[in-house]
């Protein structure tokens, strides 16, 4: 069927998408073979015993057999005009369902709050709670102007909406489109006043929760959204059972979570179960909080694999860096030793033999960490990995100690001092939160992972450069 849209607005879906994704919504019908025609309106009707055509404000003529009339919600106010209550576009009501007759109510459709009718069944739903609370006599909130949000296929494209689309000069908005792909986030100081959304997006749902709770939007989100189009890190948005389908938990695995509800449906109870039955939380461990999550209250209290030995490892690290900061063991005051143990830091080949075994176990333990990134390489079990990462950092740090007597020194030598402590602390938080992750509610687990991954990011970024000019310069002068 050959169908024409006739718009009387500058963009298809006006009132709840802004010009951007209003654009990406017009292009896709278009080449869907559908004809538009914005900023337009019927003016005439064409035709004797039937439609033949319409004409549009603007002169032109389009044939045609049918013509749908989309006009909204008009309230029906016959009654309430009868009976005297005062109306505007709707029955006029407060914030307790009130009409101006103080035992008359009205929800829904019909009624018009501050100015506004809502012609959505949510906020019916929430009006008729507010109205039935207060003929009963009990206490109630008062109603709130809501954040209305619309989730909708239109022409097999995935299109949400939340709040106003149209921007103000107190408001910040930020964008992101890549392709098809289109998403606006925009902020009343750090708070979500408004989302639209072309295509999908697996953190919908949480940001909705963010944007009704008046929740604080950090920058570092803002900032993670401008580069990847999500405010979340990888996996760890809250509330796991509102994700779609299609959203990824396991990404070791690429296990969604359809295929975990899947399993959840089938028996699987716990944590373990879920593993064995999709292999999520079968690599590197660390969408197990949100597998708990999802199972919610009646997930069994399961630890890692090789617990005790990642705990010890983990508090070793902690003890040997702690030495670190506190002990700086300075060169002796006299000669007169038995055993000249200041040779550690005064012979070059001394120096040369702990300078390289420090890196060449930080080389070794970091090719160690690679095991989550690279699939192919399946020998042994993910926790025995992360257990000899840790080690391997531990002899890493003694060697350090041997090389340095745990002395900072000053510019670039206390650049790398730092830089070598900075990804132990990290590594001991991040490996005592996923020893412990199975007494830690989900999301404090999640936020300690995040603290130590992104530890580790940060202070490694810096240590090849640092490690490269330490070496130049120790054998250029």
């Amino acid at each position: 069927t050959k169908v024409t849209l006739v718009d009387h607005n500058t963009h298809p879906m006006y009132r709840q998408l802004d010009a951007a994704a209003g654009s990406l919504l017009a292009d896709e019908l278009t080449a869907r073979g559908i004809n538009l025609s914005v900023g337009n309106s019927v003016r005439m009707l064409l035709g004797t015993r039937s439609v033949e055509g319409v004409v549009l404000r603007d002169g032109t003529q389009i044939p045609c057999d049918t013509v749908i009339l989309a006009t909204g919600i008009v309230p029906n106010r016959d009654l309430a005009e009868q009976a005297g209550l005062a109306f505007g576009r709707g029955i006029k009501v407060n914030e307790f369902m009130q009409t101006s007759v103080e035992d008359v109510y009205a929800v829904g459709e019909c009624c018009e709050f501050e100015g506004h009718v809502y012609g959505i069944v949510a906020p019916g739903l929430e009006q008729a709670s507010i109205a039935v609370r207060r003929i009963g006599g009990e206490e109630s909130s008062p109603y709130r102007k809501p954040q209305l949000a619309t989730s909708l296929k239109v022409a097999g494209m995935s299109v949400f909406s939340l709040g106003d689309p149209q921007t103000r000069a107190s408001l910040r908005t930020y964008t992101y489109r890549e392709g098809a792909t289109y998403r606006r986030v925009t902020l009343f100081g750090a708070y979500i006043e408004s989302i639209n959304a072309i295509g999908d997006w697996p953190e919908l749902p949480v940001l909705r929760d963010l944007a009704q709770r008046r929740a604080w939007i950090s920058p570092v989100k803002l900032w993670r959204f401008r580069r990847t189009g999500n405010l979340f890190s990888e996996g760890t948005s809250v509330n796991v059972g509102q994700w779609a389908d299609t959203a990824i938990v396991c990404n070791c695995n690429s296990v969604s979570c359809g295929d975990l509800r899947a399993a959840v449906a089938c028996g699987a109870n716990s944590v373990q179960a879920l593993t064995l039955a999709t292999k999520a939380g079968g690599g590197c461990g660390s969408c197990q909080p949100l597998l708990r999550e999802m199972l919610g209250s009646g997930a069994s209290q399961e630890s890692m694999p090789k617990k005790p030995w990642l705990s010890g490892a983990s508090i070793v690290a902690g003890f040997v860096s702690l030495i670190a900061l506190c002990l700086a063991i300075g060169y002796p005051d006299t000669v007169q030793l038995s055993w000249r143990w200041d040779e550690l830091w005064r012979s070059s080949l001394f120096k040369q033999i702990s300078g390289f075994s420090i890196l060449g176990l930080t080389a070794v333990s970091l090719l160690v960490s690679l095991r989550k990134r690279i699939p192919k390489l399946k020998l042994g079990d993910f926790a025995g990995w992360r257990i000899a990462h840790i080690s391997l950092t531990v002899l890493a740090l003694l060697a350090l100690g041997v090389h340095t007597g745990f002395r900072f020194g000053s510019n670039l030598n206390f650049a790398l001092m730092m830089t070598f402590l900075g990804i132990a602390l990290a590594g001991v938080l991040l490996g005592a939160s996923i020893a412990l992750e199975h007494r830690l509610a989900p999301a404090l687990s999640m936020r300690l992972r995040s603290m130590g991954i992104w530890g580790h990011v940060l202070f490694l970024w810096p240590l090849p450069a640092l490690l490269a000019v330490h070496v130049f310069k120790t054998y250029y002068f």
